[in-house]
């Protein structure tokens, strides 16, 4: 009996020293959240999902952008870091026996774009850079010309007078004649078909 008894006791011993053997301690994830520049991202969201469950865990990153998980059994899981107005990030994990070093996440920033369809039934005004279709243009015809008393038939100055003063620049008024600037019109009166003034063109030609 006394054999018995010491033989049970070994076997009983064997068992403890065993049993720590197949154990797997939890490990702890942990790690940190930042832009292209360095900045930490505060209030990330960030899920840690093993790759055989559909349920994440789940935390945010701290006013440092620091974030851990803590007990997380050994296993191979996706990290996923989101937030506002960057690229969603994954990356694959293997969490061993033991903690592993902080990790460093790099988030990239989000593209952004905006289409804007004008369809035909858009009957808002349109700007033309044409000095021809500016509604505040004044033309005279030959006919008109011939009417206005002209002094000394010096057609630029007398309807520059009819120009706004905003309109005029520092250098004075820009003569165009045939679509070339000119110091002056290069013709005799009776030789000007039209004349228009032109208050506010919209374009580069006319740079006064």
């Amino acid at each position: 009996m006394v054999s018995c008894h010491k033989l049970s006791i070994l076997f009983f011993l064997c068992g403890l020293v065993a049993a720590p053997i197949s154990a797997q301690s939890p490990s702890l994830v942990s790690g940190s959240v930042q832009d292209p520049s360095g900045a930490v991202i505060a209030d990330a969201t960030i899920l840690l999902q093993a790759a055989d469950t559909s349920v994440p865990s789940r935390t945010q990153s701290d006013s440092s952008g620091n974030f851990r998980f803590e007990n997380v059994p050994p296993g191979t899981y996706n990290l996923i870091v989101t937030a506002p107005g960057f690229q969603d990030f994954t990356l694959a994990v293997r969490v061993p026996t033991k903690n592993l070093a902080p990790l460093h996440i790099t988030l990239a920033l989000a593209t952004q774009s905006k289409s804007v369809t004008v369809g035909a039934s858009d009957s808002s005004p349109q700007i033309s850079t044409e000095a021809s279709e500016n509604q505040s243009a004044n033309t005279f015809e030959r006919d008109a010309l011939d009417r206005v008393p002209v002094f000394d038939q010096d057609y630029v100055t007398t309807l520059s007078r009819f120009l706004d003063d905003n309109a005029t620049s520092t250098n004075g008024v820009s003569l165009v004649v045939n679509g070339i600037e000119a110091n002056g019109p290069g013709v005799t009166p009776s030789a000007i078909q039209e004349v228009r003034i032109n208050q506010n063109p919209y374009t580069a030609m006319f740079a006064n």
